[in-house]
């Protein structure tokens, strides 16, 4: 009689691996896709950023402030309930984090706007102990 073994097989430690990930990948995709349905088409009171600006390039602006700050966007826009975007009121400025992300906004394109000449680097000739 075979001794029964307790390693997983090739196919189980397979299933193993996949099985995880495709459920993350369905969690997210479940995630975004009415997250992104409720971002408004036109968009209102832009102050710093370009009228024009495209629906798909906001929201790439907007979500690379929010993952490299580790905030979700109720942390500037104010209503909503903190997970989705609905009751969200993205043209009001009564957040406080939102002016002050305007006042950097501004402040870094006023000083990319500068021309900046740094000394030039001198070398010198240092004597050993």
């Amino acid at each position: 009689m075979a001794a029964l073994s307790s390693r997983p097989s090739q196919a189980q430690a397979a299933a193993a691996k996949v099985v995880p990930t495709a459920c993350t990948l369905l969690w997210a995709l479940t995630i975004a896709l009415p997250a992104n349905a409720q971002i408004p088409d036109a968009f209102t009171n832009l102050q710093v950023l370009p009228e024009d600006i495209s629906r798909n390039s906001l929201v790439q602006i907007m979500r690379g402030f929010s993952f490299t700050l580790g905030v979700r966007c109720q942390y500037c826009h104010v209503g909503g309930d903190g997970i989705s975007f609905e009751g969200v009121a993205f043209d009001k400025d009564d957040d406080e984090d939102k002016c002050k992300a305007r006042f950097m906004m501004r402040m870094v394109e006023t000083l990319n706007g500068y021309p900046v000449s740094f000394p030039k680097a001198t070398t010198r000739e240092v004597e050993p102990l």
